[in-house]
């Protein structure tokens, strides 16, 4: 161990609290998102038994193919909704410090992923017309967060990395 006077500090960095603190900065900025989105969720279950139950024509109409468009769009929203939830769960995990190094990383992909997916969701209905907090929240945070995540999966990968024992192969 090198010898250091006293004018010169090391300070160690631990990663377990830089993911903890990563994890609550992420909870907060996607409680706007929460707020936005979430009451829609009962709706979009509703809508899309819906469009399940519907009977189907002998011929495909112009409007049942636009109720099939519908339905690819609800059932992808469904599962932004279910990776979302997901990824907040594993984030008051991450928090709460329960979680293995290995659950760690496999959530903070999680939210990257669901992050990008709900930035790429709602990015092609924004229009000029569009309150600007609107498109900020629902496109903008979630490229934040997932930014967020992804150094998060690197700190980590290189946890998990530093932890394991290197073994030589002869």
């Amino acid at each position: 161990m090198p010898y250091f006077n006293q004018q010169h500090r090391i300070y160690r960095v631990n990663l377990r609290n830089l993911a903890r603190l990563s994890a609550i900065g992420c909870i907060l900025a996607a409680c706007p998102i929460a707020f936005l989105t979430l009451p829609w969720f009962p709706g979009t279950i509703v809508e899309l038994l819906e469009l399940l139950r519907a009977p189907v024509p002998s011929w495909a109409t112009e409007s049942f193919r636009t109720s099939r468009v519908h339905l690819q769009h609800l059932e992808i929203a469904l599962a932004l909704y279910a990776l979302g939830l997901l990824a907040l769960a594993g984030l008051v995990a991450i928090s709460a410090k329960v979680l293995p190094l290995w659950g760690e990383l496999l959530l903070w992909v999680v939210t990257a992923t669901s992050a990008l997916g709900v930035s790429a969701f709602w990015g092609p209905s924004i229009s000029p017309n569009t309150d600007p907090t609107f498109a900020f929240i629902l496109v903008r945070i979630p490229l934040m967060i997932a930014a967020v995540a992804g150094v998060a999966t690197l700190t980590s990968l290189a946890g998990l990395v530093m932890r394991s024992p290197i073994t030589s192969v002869d």
